[in-house]
This record gives C-alpha cells, structure tokens and sequence, in this order.
C-alpha cells in the first residue's frame, strides 16, 4: 500500500468555483463603487468571499486523501475510516459507500478526476476481502 494518495476533484469542479468566486467578488466591488445599497455589496462580496474559499480549501486538500491506511474525506468536518476496518463496500445509486462497524462514509464519484477514481478503484479492490464487491 502506498504511504500517501490524494484522490482529486474534477478540473471542471475548481475552475467553476473559482469562476463562480471571481464573478461575485467582482459585482460585490461593483456593487460598492455604483450602488449605494449596502445588503448588495455585502451579499456579493460575501458569496465570491466564500466561494474563493471553498476553491482554495479544495484545490489544496482535494477530495480524499489516503495517508498510512487512513482514508479521509475532505469536508469542512472532515470524515476519516482505516482501510483495514472497511466491512462493507456498496455502489447505490452512483455513489460509493464505505461502511465500518462505527464509521459510514459516501463517496460521490461524479466529483473525482477519472483518473484519481482509477486509482480509488484499485485500492479499494487490493484492500478488500473477497466477499466486498464495488
């Protein structure tokens, strides 16, 4: 098993947050310079605000991360379950659900790089019992 992995989210995903940010940073400082309603300002500047943040704390810590067996989603509350503790691997409805005697985590395939669920994939197959199926 490798030491260190990092399971990334989609190009597409990034670059429309950061778009997303820019965009509402932009009318928020155009809001300040031509209006004179505050609440628009504020609301404007708040959204692009929060939307550079969830850019940047995605593009630094990507969606999974998988460092010495443990495997953790990245969220603002962020989800951890050892490889070894897996018991249960379920493919419902599009999603992947990891499931422990204590820990359930879901996995939204849809917001990984192609690549990086390859990767997910594998690993998942190399660590699991025989009796799990993804």
């Amino acid at each position: 098993m490798k030491k260190s992995l990092k399971i990334r989210y989609t190009k597409k995903r990034l670059r429309s947050n950061l778009f997303l940010g820019l965009l509402w940073l932009t009318l928020g400082i155009l809001s300040i310079v031509f209006s004179s309603q505050k609440f628009m300002m504020y609301s404007y500047s708040g959204l692009g605000i929060l939307y550079l943040c969830g850019y940047f704390f995605e593009n630094y810590y990507q969606y999974i991360s998988i460092e010495n067996d443990i495997l953790i989603l990245h969220k603002l509350k962020s989800q951890k379950i050892k490889l070894q503790d897996i018991q249960q691997i379920k493919n419902i409805k599009g999603d992947i659900i990891l499931e422990s005697e204590s820990h359930k985590l879901k996995i939204n395939p849809d917001l990984i790089e192609e690549e990086s669920l390859k990767k997910l994939k594998s690993l998942f197959e190399e660590n699991t019992k025989p009796s799990i199926s993804i």
